[in-house]
């Protein structure tokens, strides 16, 4: 199978790749998940191409399609963090990402652990309560009805 994909880093280019590879497989009732940048380029791809072959999207931890402070978007970020990040991949990549880690994956935060109380596997009454006493400032958050996985 041929999929032909854009040269680019940048959200259009993720979004028309995605495009690409979902008609190349004729993805119908698809589910998008999106973490980080994904989330964005989810957003994108739903935005530019619709979700005409899409059930849901699910947009965890995600950016928006556009992070930049301008004048249609004031809230965002100015463009000297973006300035900072390049300058600090180019002096020091790996140091760079060695810094970015324990933010990135929330290692200097409390761990979050999800838990179904209709859990049949594993039963959330002492079990999900274990793991957030073994894990310092854990937080449980217990959906009801909620199964293993779904």
């Amino acid at each position: 199978m041929d999929i032909e994909l854009r040269d680019g880093n940048e959200m259009d280019t993720y979004a028309d790749d995605l495009a690409a590879v979902v008609r190349a497989l004729d993805r119908r009732e698809a589910i998008h998940v999106g973490h980080s940048t994904g989330g964005g380029e989810v957003v994108r791809y739903l935005g530019s191409h619709g979700s005409r072959r899409a059930a849901t999207a699910v947009l965890i931890g995600a950016i928006p399609p556009i992070m930049l402070k301008t004048t249609g978007n004031p809230g965002g970020l100015p463009l000297s963090v973006f300035d900072e990040i390049r300058s600090n991949v180019q002096a020091d990549r790996s140091q760079f990402f060695r810094d970015l880690s324990a933010p990135f994956y929330g290692a200097n935060r409390p761990t979050l652990v999800l838990h179904g109380d209709d859990d049949q596997i594993v039963p959330t009454g002492t079990l999900a309560h274990l793991s957030v006493k073994l894990v310092k400032d854990a937080t449980l958050k217990v959906y009801p009805g909620g199964p293993h996985t779904k």
